[in-house]
């Protein structure tokens, strides 16, 4: 876990943009997974992801979300 205190600002970026690009790759294969399964469409992963830009968007700038 990346601990804010102990680092200085610009290495803690760094880190953060590091496992922001790690969760995107974890979430890209798992949905390329659920996509060759079946399980999914490509149109539900188009929204599904609509919906999670949105709402990390609206996390970031402050607002209540849906």
């Amino acid at each position: 876990m990346v601990d804010h205190e102990e680092m200085e600002d610009e290495e803690f970026e760094s880190q953060l943009e590091q496992m922001i690009v790690e969760n995107g790759m974890l979430i890209q294969a798992v949905m390329n997974i659920l996509l060759r399964k079946g399980l999914i469409t490509e149109d539900e992963v188009d929204r599904e992801l609509e919906t999670l830009y949105k709402e990390l968007g609206d996390e970031g700038e402050g607002a209540d979300g849906e």
